[in-house]
């Protein structure tokens, strides 16, 4: 989770937040973790691509809502 308020930690379960708790600031490397949110964006929006291309898409903005549906079972689906 990426937010301006608030970075939750690997701890997630125990919903401990590094701008609040001084002992997980220190963990907290601008410089190192730039990178890795950058990475993680760039691979996340490929994949997204990716996803479009597979439903003969441009875009993923291009994607309308009868492009997904949930299988329920092996004969069963919802929009």
């Amino acid at each position: 989770m990426i937010s301006e308020d608030c970075i939750i930690a690997e701890r997630y379960i125990s919903y401990r937040c590094v701008t609040t708790d001084k002992h997980l600031q220190r963990a907290l490397v601008v410089e190192e973790k730039k990178f890795r949110v950058t990475n993680y964006i760039l691979t996340m929006r490929e994949g997204l691509f990716r996803v479009a291309a597979a439903a003969g898409l441009d875009s993923p903005t291009r994607f309308e809502r009868y492009h997904a549906f949930i299988k329920m079972n092996r004969e069963e689906f919802t929009l």
